[in-house]
């Protein structure tokens, strides 16, 4: 996996903050980076979707943190509805630490199948040709430059990395919630997707 990792979006030993919330992808990127020398600081927002759930997630997250000696930020905040709402929390939190910290370049653990269920969200909701384009592998958010060093890796990729490094990882019990729109694309669309049209 260290090969495929796009750490050209980096100036080797430059400071870092990078988002973990303790799934398989987030974990094996600050793995990933760690091995590649970088230090980067752990950043972890509890959203109180899942009650003690959630509070293990970041227990986990902060523990992880400890056991490669890297200094961590974890907060909680309770964050009233959907998925956007969520991904609104998480952006405005990572600017917070940033102004705190002085480190303006954010690393976020989306995948190429992070990628593909963008792409077909976008598409189901009527995006044009500009919200089409997905994910990018970089991107200014005000003084937060965010990159994303797996978005050429597939998850199947991610997992046997984490395996062929003996590392733990949490399962988001609301990832198979069909509820989400997101959740129905990964569980139900892409399956059929690969199964009728290859």
């Amino acid at each position: 996996m260290l090969s495929k990792l796009k750490l050209d979006l980096l100036s080797q030993g430059e400071p870092l903050l990078i988002g973990v919330s303790g799934g398989a992808d987030s974990v094996a990127l600050l793995d990933a980076l760690v091995q590649s020398g970088y230090r980067p600081q752990v950043c972890h927002l509890n959203h109180q979707w899942r009650g003690a759930e959630s509070d293990a997630d970041a227990e986990f997250v902060r523990e992880l943190a400890g056991r490669y000696g890297l200094p961590a930020t974890i907060e909680s905040r309770a964050v009233a509805g959907d998925e956007d709402a969520a991904r609104q929390a998480r952006l405005g939190f990572f600017e917070s630490v940033a102004a705190r910290t002085g480190i303006h370049t954010l690393a976020l653990a989306h995948t190429a199948d992070d990628q593909v269920e963008t792409f077909l969200l976008r598409l189901l909701r009527g995006a044009g040709v500009a919200g089409l384009v997905g994910i990018w592998p970089e991107r200014q958010l005000g003084s937060l430059r965010i990159i994303r060093p797996l978005l050429k890796m597939r998850r199947a990729e991610v997992v046997e990395y984490l395996k062929s490094r003996q590392l733990t990882w949490r399962e988001d019990s609301s990832n198979t919630n069909r509820q989400f729109l997101r959740n129905r694309v990964r569980h139900e669309l892409l399956p059929l997707l690969a199964r009728d049209y290859n």
